[in-house]
């Protein structure tokens, strides 16, 4: 528009939307908005990191309704949620929509789906804790309280007699 590049195809066909020197295969490069926009008729999606006073350095994935998923700089991702305090961290403000459904099509009779918790230690033992399963709210003062909890424990780690427990707590 005003005789500056704006798209460049390097010898080996790596492309430069907005950076003259593309270092991967597609290199999109803006410093103040989503980097790609995908557009239907009456939609789109945008993909790209925050910009300066915004998210900065996460990943953001936004339609034209707003932002939808977020990953940050140390791997967590918020769905729901733009910032993450924990590795999956999943906001639905909807009691009429499953936060999580795990769903399994397999017309067997075996057991499915299965959601597997895994504590993977280089000295187990046993009463180690295997997992939690913690149900939370607020209190009065607005403070948050794990009001019940089912934890599994190892009973016994002993190569051919290993035994574990389930823990219920109010």
């Amino acid at each position: 528009t005003d005789g500056s590049e704006r798209l460049r195809i390097d010898s080996s066909g790596r492309v430069g939307i907005g950076t003259d020197s593309p270092g991967k295969p597609l290199h999109v490069k803006h410093s103040s908005t989503h980097q790609l926009q995908l557009q239907g008729s009456n939609s789109y999606w945008n993909i790209g990191t925050g910009w300066s006073g915004y998210y900065q350095d996460y990943l953001l994935f936004a339609t034209s309704s707003g932002e939808k998923m977020a990953i940050d700089t140390a791997g967590k991702v918020g769905i729901g949620v733009n910032g993450p305090s924990a590795k999956l961290h999943i906001v639905n403000n909807s009691t009429s929509v499953d936060t999580l459904l795990l769903e399994s099509t397999e017309a067997s009779s075996s057991a499915a789906p299965i959601l597997t918790f895994k504590r993977h230690s280089s000295s187990p033992a046993d009463a180690d804790y295997l997992g939690q399963l913690k149900f939370k709210g607020e209190n009065d003062a607005d403070q948050d309280i794990v009001y019940a909890k089912i934890t599994a424990k190892i009973d016994d780690a002993s190569d051919g007699s290993e035994d574990g427990l389930i823990e219920f707590m109010n």
